[in-house]
Parts: C-alpha cells; sequence; structure tokens
C-alpha cells in the first residue's frame, strides 16, 4: 500500500514473481478493500497516504485481525507515526528507500510466521472430519461479525443447515459413507462460499454458514443455490438433501438468541417437508 507511484512499480517489480499473490493498492482506503477482498498473510504499508492513512487503515484491520503481519514503510521524520504503529500491533517497519534484501528477508520471516500460526490455528480450530471450522471457531466469529455488524451497521446474515434423515443414511449404509457425504457436502459448498463467508459444523449433521455483508434475501438466495447443488450432485450416488433455516442479524439481540431463530426458521423447514428454505 504506497501512494508514491515511483516506489509502488518499483517493490511490485521485486517481488511480483517471490510471492503467491501480490495486490498493489496507492491509498489506505483502497489497501484496506483488498485486505477485505483477499486476507494476504502480510501486508506492506506506507503511513502517510492520502483518503486513508496507513495508521487508520492498520487500525480497521487489527479490529478483527491479529495474525495478519503488517510491515510498515517509513521516513525518518516519522519517528512519532511509527511508535503509533508499533503500538498498534505491526511486525516490523523499513526505513525508506528499503534495502531489497532487507525487505524480502522481513517479509519471508513474516509470511513464515503467519504461516505457523495459521497452521496452528487450523488443527485448533477445524473439525477433524471435514476440515471445515469447528463449533467453538465459529462461536468466536460470530461475535467478531456481529460486533462489526453494529459498529458500521453492515449487514450480516446466518444460515442453519440439516442433512435431511442423515441419522437413516448412517443406520442404512453406515457410518463410512455418512462421513463421505459429509466431506462432500462441505466440499461442494466451500466452493460456493465468499472468502469472507464462514462454514462450520455446529454438530453432528448441523452446519451453520455466517454471511458478512449480506442482507436476509441475498441468504435466503444462496441458501436455495446450496441446496440444489447438493440434491443434484448425488454424493455415493446417492439422492441427498438439506434443510436450511435463514436470520439477519438484529444489533440488540444476542449471538445466542441469532442462532435460536436460525434454528426456528430449520425447524420449520422441516416441518414443512424438508429439502426447503426457510428465513
Amino acid at each position: 500500500v504506497e501512494d508514491e507511484p515511483d516506489v509502488s512499480v518499483e517493490i511490485a517489480r521485486l517481488l511480483k514473481r517471490r510471492v503467491g499473490h501480490l495486490h498493489v493498492a496507492a491509498s489506505g482506503r483502497e489497501g484496506l478493500r483488498l485486505y477485505e477482498d483477499h486476507h494476504p498473510d502480510v501486508v506492506l504499508t506506507d503511513i502517510r497516504m492520502p483518503e486513508m492513512s496507513g495508521l487508520d487503515m492498520i487500525a480497521e484491520i487489527r479490529k478483527t485481525d491479529d495474525v495478519t503481519s503488517v510491515i510498515c514503510l517509513t521516513a525518518y521524520e516519522e519517528n512519532g507515526l511509527l511508535m503509533r504503529a508499533i503500538q498498534m500491533g505491526v511486525h516490523g517497519y523499513l526505513v525508506k528507500p528499503a534495502n531489497p534484501a532487507e525487505l524480502i528477508e522481513t517479509l519471508r520471516l513474516n509470511a513464515e510466521r503467519v504461516f505457523a500460526h495459521r497452521n496452528l490455528e487450523k488443527h485448533a480450530c477445524r473439525d477433524y472430519l471435514t476440515g471445515v471450522w469447528n463449533r467453538k471457531a465459529c462461536m468466536e466469529r460470530l461475535e467478531v461479525e456481529a460486533a462489526r455488524a453494529r459498529s458500521t451497521e453492515m449487514a450480516l446474515s446466518l444460515l442453519y443447515l440439516d442433512l435431511d434423515n442423515f441419522k437413516i443414511l448412517n443406520d442404512s449404509y453406515g457410518h463410512r459413507i455418512g462421513d463421505l457425504v459429509l466431506r462432500r457436502m462441505c466440499d461442494l459448498f466451500q466452493a460456493r462460499l465468499r472468502a469472507t463467508e464462514l462454514l462450520a459444523r455446529w454438530g453432528g449433521e448441523e452446519f451453520l454458514i455466517v454471511l458478512p455483508d449480506t442482507q436476509l434475501e441475498g441468504a435466503r438466495a444462496l441458501a436455495e443455490d446450496l441446496r440444489v447443488t447438493l440434491e443434484m450432485d448425488r454424493p455415493a450416488g446417492m439422492r441427498v438433501t438439506a434443510s436450511l433455516g435463514a436470520a439477519a442479524f438484529r444489533p440488540e439481540e444476542s449471538i445466542e438468541d441469532w442462532v435460536a431463530r436460525a434454528d426456528t426458521r430449520l425447524y420449520e423447514a422441516t416441518r414443512r417437508g424438508r429439502n426447503r428454505v426457510e428465513g
């Protein structure tokens, strides 16, 4: 994130063959948008920029993310701003003009730190069978997204999903086939979700899908798409269906009440014949 074109071009040229994905922004606001779209492992940013400063961008990132490494580019006369950045949780800084070897080494070390952290996080936060997020991680994400929705007044929705008659499937074909169906369903759904959306195993054959920046109408449309996708896929050669309940977040309610409303909509879908969406 750099507003000086010459500096930005030079750094991009240096890095584009050394990193998996490189995104370039000319302001803090643009950088924040790219961060929200791509969730990079490392953010390299100038401090003084138009529209939104590097400090303001870092503050927004740190509201929900204390893992992504943030490296600041600074000038000698910006020591006061640099101290503020350090207090916000940046992981390093480089003085302009950055030495290429030092820049690459700093980014490498920080990328390795993030990889190690996320690898540990993955094992602690993932469901062992399906690989999607587990209930504990989902609750933490729900709290973060609810706080964000309250402060920004942005939309937030939730889907509560249950595989229809899954106990009968398990009893008839065995748990090996049941496990295969669960994994296949999760793979199908993950492929249709955005990077900012979260699929979690809530328990047994019940799953939650957290949908930031999504109105209830959009959540219902996605739920219908997922329902049809699963039914048409026929995992393990069988017709498998799901019922889904949708609920938009209300700032005045608790997480538990929000999830309960989505669960109530799921119950309605089940009561009205299964393989349908309510909300």
